[in-house]
């Protein structure tokens, strides 16, 4: 496998955990404006380094932003195309590995920075809500393929959103996703935080950004999604915990298979050998290859 030289450390995932329980535990409430800031507002972590792989740079317009990626052209023959969607707070360069794996086994991949992360444009992430419509774009960009898309964390959560929409995605690998915005504020709040404190707060965001917090809900998505589905997920996960995963399986009535990675947390799910093993696999008895390269010709 190509090696990708300075290769990011991996950060958590949503930052709004230590801010809230801080915040929470020092005030014992919270203004849900701070709130809906800390929570839908990103660190934004520009991108400093460039790959070592071959790659062009892009410029994607998504649904009023711009979002800024690489893509990768396959090495030798070419199979199909992929598309990698990076965790909260973090951008492009943090999936250059998942990128490392697919180019030299043919696959073209675009990878680039949601929403409101990395060098993208946009101030809030809405967890899907628009980020599904960004990803639909990406694919328009990139000539209206079929295309396999791998998330992780928020990516995840993106992709499964858009492949209920979105039926040239042909198949999703869906790593550590949560169900909705709410179960996953609610499993980093304090447990003495009161239910109608964290809805005031999701509220809040809202009327502040312009959407619907109860639509971004991929267990709902998970029942129209027809593509056939990868869920991996680490077994110590102790942030997004594998009950997620497990609750978007049930939801799924087409192709699909749940693979709980031991010993692996939240974002070192694809660090692990045996959970590469299950994604070759997983595409090849799905015919997932044959279908995304049939769509690029």
């Amino acid at each position: 496998m190509p090696q990708v030289s300075g290769a990011p450390r991996v950060s958590r995932q949503v930052g709004l955990t230590s801010l809230l329980v801080a915040l929470f535990a020092q005030a014992g409430c919270l203004p849900a404006g701070i709130g809906a800031r800390l929570i839908f507002e990103t660190q934004h972590n520009p991108v400093y380094a460039r790959p070592q792989l071959s790659y062009e740079e892009c410029s994607v317009p998504g649904e009023g932003v711009v979002m800024r990626g690489w893509l990768f052209h396959a090495v030798g023959p070419r199979r199909g195309t992929v598309i990698v969607l990076h965790g909260r707070n973090q951008n492009r360069y943090n999936v250059l590995p998942v990128a490392a794996r697919f180019v030299p086994r043919g696959y073209d991949v675009l990878a680039y920075d949601l929403r409101a992360h990395g060098d993208s444009s946009g101030k809030y992430s809405t967890f899907g809500y628009f980020e599904k419509r960004d990803l639909s774009r990406a694919i328009d960009y990139l000539g209206s393929v079929e295309v396999v898309v791998v998330g992780v964390s928020l990516g995840a959560a993106v992709a499964l959103q858009a492949a209920a929409e979105d039926q040239r995605i042909v198949g999703v690998v869906a790593v550590s996703s949560f169900t909705t915005i709410e179960q996953i504020v609610r499993d980093q709040v304090p447990w003495f935080i009161p239910t109608p404190l964290v809805r005031g707060t999701l509220h809040n965001a809202e009327t502040r950004i312009g959407f619907r917090v109860e639509d971004v809900n991929t267990v709902e998505a998970a029942r129209r999604i027809k593509a056939p589905v990868l869920l991996l997920h680490g077994a110590n996960d102790d942030f997004t915990a594998p009950e997620h995963s497990r609750k978007i399986y049930a939801a799924l009535s087409g192709p699909r298979e749940l693979v709980i990675i031991e010993g692996a947390g939240h974002t070192d799910v694809l660090a692990h050998d045996r959970a590469w093993d299950h994604v070759w696999s997983w595409l090849q008895a799905q015919r997932v290859v044959d279908a995304a390269t049939a769509g690029n010709h």
